[in-house]
């Protein structure tokens, strides 16, 4: 017998098995692009940072603190690398607070870009959503040209290779 829980975040039941995607698990259903619409997306991400919010109590208050230095040390029409984006959490949060900014929000799993760009659309600031893997040698190299005025992440920077973090951020 299986059951599911209704708020969205955990299944259980004898049939539990790890999903083969990144960010998905035994913890997390696994959301169907091709048969979700717009407000399940949404409703996701919200579910999703709720979650989050419990194992970083502090996550919110974070995302405050870069918003608040990137607002005061940047231009207006700043350009905003996120690394490791997931469902787009502080690329959202900077986009209410700097709608003339233009944000690069990188990540590898296919799945959470869909669910970011998707439930983002409506967003104040241009976010450009880019597949890209960190741990691949020289993935700097890959990103969308152009100087960047500020490179952010939450819980990514640990994938990084000391050489390509660098190359990345010495420009700022």
């Amino acid at each position: 017998m299986r059951s599911v829980r209704r708020s969205g975040l955990f299944r259980v039941g004898p049939k539990r098995k790890r999903n083969a995607l990144s960010g998905v698990g035994p913890h997390m259903p696994t959301p169907r692009p091709s048969r979700t619409s717009l407000p399940a997306w949404t409703t996701y991400r919200t579910s999703w940072d709720r979650m989050q919010e419990r194992y970083v109590p502090e996550r919110e208050d974070r995302f405050a603190v870069m918003g608040d230095i990137l607002t005061e040390a940047l231009p207006r029409s700043a350009r905003i690398l996120d690394l490791g984006t997931g469902l787009g959490s502080l690329a959202e949060r900077l986009a209410r607070r700097m709608p003339s900014a233009q944000i690069v929000a990188v990540d590898h799993d296919p799945v959470l870009l869909r669910i970011a760009r998707e439930s983002l659309a409506g967003s104040p600031a241009r976010i450009q959503w880019v597949d890209l893997d960190l741990r691949t040698p020289q993935w700097a190299e890959a990103l969308p040209r152009g100087r960047y005025d500020a490179v952010v992440s939450t819980t990514a920077l640990h994938w990084l290779r000391r050489p390509d973090c660098t190359a990345c951020i010495a420009p700022c």
